[in-house]
């Protein structure tokens, strides 16, 4: 499902898409075109390179043994890396424990459309702080890709949380549904109780990129390179956003491949 317009107020250009029944879609995929090399449900404990096998590692994990790997990408929060990298390289882990996270929540509520005067045609919007809303935003979710909600119904998802606002995340549920539904009703008028509801509780959410954050950058690739073989990705480092993950994610795939033997 997609929808394209131009770049704008409304929302950002080019075209928006996703998978009808989530982004677990693709990893799902993956875990299939793969089987036999994929295996999921382990829990990374410790790492430790190989004696006399230089650039190779050794994964521990708290649910079967240990693994033996040519490489090792952590694509992870830089806050679930350092401690396991705390044993093997403490000035490697000191850098990763510097970049904070802002928590946040994601509130999704559903519709029937007539009961709201119709389905909300757009992107959605943003909140600016000043303009005495708690949510960050919210997001038509039904209007951005057809199918997401049966016909006649509206979902939307509205974010709380973040930097400014981290103990929002935090509220009890019904606290929280409360904020949002109020919020809602001032951005969008919408008093009707919503059909359905849900919460979900990201703790390491966004990443945040505060001053001093390419020193540590460039402090991480220094430490990188006195261990060859091992690897760091995801929303800590060079963007948040999918698309910085995915391109950042390639230029690792390529580097590695570069490396192992022929």
């Amino acid at each position: 499902p997609e929808l394209s317009r131009p770049g704008g107020p409304a929302g950002p250009g080019g075209t928006l898409t996703s998978f009808r029944d989530g982004i677990e879609t693709l990893i799902d995929g993956l875990v299939r075109e793969l089987a036999g090399a994929v295996e999921c449900d382990r829990s990374l404990t410790g790492l430790a390179p190989v004696d006399g096998a230089p650039g190779s590692w050794r994964v521990e994990t708290r649910e079967h043994e240990a693994l033996v790997a040519d490489a090792v990408v952590l694509a992870q929060p830089a806050a679930r890396s350092a401690p396991v990298l705390a044993a093997l390289d403490p000035q490697l882990a000191a850098p990763l424990e510097q970049i904070p996270s802002a928590s946040l929540a994601v509130v999704a509520l559903a519709w029937d459309a007539a009961a709201i005067g119709g389905a909300p045609q757009g992107f959605g919007f943003l909140a600016p702080h000043g303009e005495g809303l708690r949510i960050l935003g919210c997001l038509w979710d039904s209007s951005i890709f057809p199918g997401r909600a049966p016909e006649g119904k509206v979902l939307v998802r509205a974010m709380i949380g973040g930097a400014l606002d981290p103990g929002a995340a935090l509220l009890p549920e019904a606290e929280l549904l409360a904020q949002v539904r109020g919020d809602l009703r001032r951005a969008m008028g919408i008093a009707v109780e919503p059909e359905h509801a849900w919460v979900f509780r990201h703790p390491l959410g966004i990443s945040q990129y505060t001053v001093g954050h390419l020193d540590r950058l460039a402090c991480l690739e220094r430490g990188l390179a006195q261990w060859p073989g091992l690897h760091l990705t995801g929303q800590s480092y060079r963007g948040v956003a999918m698309n910085a993950c995915i391109e950042d994610a390639g230029e690792i795939a390529g580097r590695i491949l570069a490396q192992l033997p022929a």
